[in-house]
């Protein structure tokens, strides 16, 4: 198989456009004829033929057409992820969708590109939940067959095609689509807000914990530095009063040996004066 480029694929899907259409409030001037999802160009998984009234043949050639290009570039990453191709009949565009696996939707021309493109990533989030994000794995199941996905996948479509194929106008369509980007970044904001919230609360408990850790070493601590005041205070105390009791029993041994130096001296006095009355009694007579 001749490899292609990028470009080559571009070239290749003619009358390609990147600009929507003017919107239309008619569902039927907005419908979708047909759906698919494609391993490759030779097995279509899953197909849903919408618009039974347009003849299936007269499309499947283009299918085939951009599924080969795209299978022409070896090198998977140049592959452009979305594509809008022109069909000659009946005003009719593909849009194409690339992504592991190959998505395409074929509507009227004045179907809006970017609503297309919603639709087709609508349909591949719902294959990605089937396979469980290991879309790959497709590659590896030997045993599909054409529309063998219908069952798994038609229910999930349904309801898609359901919320796309309305005649709610583009206008209206991108204000809603615009009012729920708004809504889902304020709620974004208000998560991240109520993230900081809690991260703020959680340092603020932190900071109590160890506060209060702090409190209980420092009472602790005011417990025995208290113990040892009341300790020394006591034998301060107890040091002032043996030292009281050591000099009152000091200036009671001096009152003491004062007092017993005085009587000796009288009792020494009347001893003297008792012997010389004596005396002087035996010379008189």
């Amino acid at each position: 198989m001749v490899e292609s480029t990028a470009s080559e694929v571009v070239g290749a899907i003619s009358g390609s456009s990147t600009n929507a259409p003017p919107a239309s409030t008619d569902s039927k001037a907005q419908s979708t004829i047909y759906l698919f999802v494609a391993r490759d160009s030779d097995m279509i998984v899953y197909e849903n033929h919408i618009e039974k009234k347009v003849n299936q043949a007269k499309f499947m050639a283009d299918v085939y057409e951009i599924l080969n290009t795209y299978q022409d570039i070896s090198d998977i990453e140049a592959r452009p992820s979305t594509q809008v191709k022109q069909l000659a009949l009946e005003n009719q565009e593909l849009h194409f969708m690339y992504d592991t696996i190959y998505y395409g939707l074929i509507t009227q021309d004045s179907y809006p590109h970017d609503k297309a493109q919603r639709l087709l990533n609508d349909v591949r989030a719902e294959v990605t939940k089937m396979y469980k994000g290991n879309v790959q794995f497709i590659f590896k199941q030997t045993n599909l067959v054409r529309n063998c996905l219908e069952k798994f996948l038609k229910p999930k479509v349904a309801k898609i095609l359901e919320n796309y194929n309305t005649s709610i106008s583009s206008k209206n369509l991108n204000m809603a689509f615009q009012k729920v980007d708004e809504v889902k970044q304020i709620a974004g904001r208000s998560i991240q807000q109520m993230a900081q919230n809690m991260q703020e609360t959680e340092e603020l408990m932190q900071h109590s914990q160890e506060i209060n850790v702090m409190s209980k070493d420092f009472q602790k601590n005011s417990e025995k530095l208290e113990t040892m005041m009341i300790n020394q205070n006591f034998w301060m105390c107890s040091k002032k009063c043996i030292a009281m009791f050591v000099a009152g029993g000091i200036l009671l041994i001096i009152i003491w040996n004062l007092i017993d130096f005085g009587g000796s001296d009288e009792e020494e006095s009347d001893t003297t004066g008792g012997q010389e009355t004596i005396n002087a009694r035996e010379e008189t007579s």
